[in-house]
């Protein structure tokens, strides 16, 4: 199972981030002064469209890991540090309960940085630094269109052709497919020149019918998905 690292809530109040700024918004990043782990090197909040169901408070977040260079505020890079300004992007969606702080995340950012890519990781309404209920995920339809704003925000965040490729885990691995059809289908003229492929980790497709408790379990279960959010419960 994957280690996940509790984290703060941006606030609802919080107003839209330019996608193009480095400028972190905490001093706390993704892993930071944490020895031996990569850390993420800039945050990028922003605000989805209406197309994920956006009702003008959703803020979701992204942790950017890349180089070594600098996470300060002046954004001066060590001496010796690598310039990725030029190095494709890993888009990566995590899964249900999870954020940016996990040995996932982790062992993908160390293995993007050796290959000279820099990872880019959604945090999903609800979860990590993003607002939302805790843990909820609310509609399918909702995240693909919060998955393809994020898609869309890095890619035009950048001058240059820089190409990327989705990833994801578990609900992430499918977000992920749905975003690769999305690219491909309805995408800018620039995404879809930039995009290499999809790569989905696990993808949660569906349940084997051997695998589902009987009826009266089921039913349980779905009142306490829906009265447990709400109060706190879990």
């Amino acid at each position: 199972h994957d280690c996940h690292v509790p984290r703060i809530l941006l606030g609802d109040g919080m107003a839209p981030h330019d996608m193009s700024s480095s400028e972190p918004r905490y001093d706390h990043l993704a892993f930071s002064g944490v020895e031996g782990l990569v850390s993420s090197k800039e945050r990028r909040p922003f605000r989805p469209s209406g197309g994920g169901g956006n009702n003008g408070k959703t803020t979701l977040n992204v942790e950017i890991f890349g180089s070594d260079a600098s996470t300060s505020r002046s954004g001066t890079p060590p001496s010796g540090a690598s310039d990725d300004s030029s190095w494709p992007y890993l888009l990566f969606i995590h899964g249900v309960c999870e954020s940016a702080e996990t040995w996932t995340v982790q062992n993908l950012a160390k293995a993007a940085r050796d290959n000279k890519w820099r990872l880019a990781v959604l945090e999903l309404e609800g979860h990590g630094l993003s607002t939302g209920k805790r843990s909820v995920c609310g509609s399918f339809s909702r995240l693909v269109g919060h998955v393809n704003d994020f898609a869309s925000q890095i890619v035009s965040d950048s001058d240059a052709m820089i190409p990327f490729a989705l990833c994801g885990a578990s609900l992430g691995g499918v977000l992920a497919a749905y975003g690769a059809d999305y690219i491909m289908k309805s995408g800018s003229e620039k995404m879809k020149k930039n995009f290499i492929g999809v790569i989905p980790i696990v993808p949660a497709v569906g349940v084997a019918p051997e695998a589902v408790p009987p009826a009266p379990i089921v039913g349980a279960l779905r009142i306490l998905a829906a009265i447990a959010p709400s109060t706190g419960f879990l």
